[in-house]
């Protein structure tokens, strides 16, 4: 598990293709962005905007966010449920 914990007013970036390797639990933080290379597993409050990319399936577990909420796949040609 992945704890992420900025500040309600401190962003949260990552945008690099990274690997969590489990679930992202975020304590804290404004805008937020989660570019995973396989699924995510996403839960926690976000005061701002949460935008995720993700290599697979994407999960969200108790998740509170303020402003909008993106998910995208990280093959734009993907399609959901195929």
């Amino acid at each position: 598990m992945t704890t992420l914990a900025a500040g309600a007013g401190n962003n949260i970036t990552f945008n690099n293709a990274d690997d969590f390797g489990g679930s992202v639990n975020i304590v804290s933080g404004n805008d937020v962005t989660l570019n995973d290379i396989n699924g995510l597993s996403v839960g926690g409050n976000v005061n701002g905007n949460l935008d995720t990319t993700a290599g697979g399936a994407t999960t969200f577990n108790a998740l509170n966010v303020t402003g909008t909420w993106t998910q995208q796949p990280m093959d734009p040609s993907a399609t959901a449920g195929m």
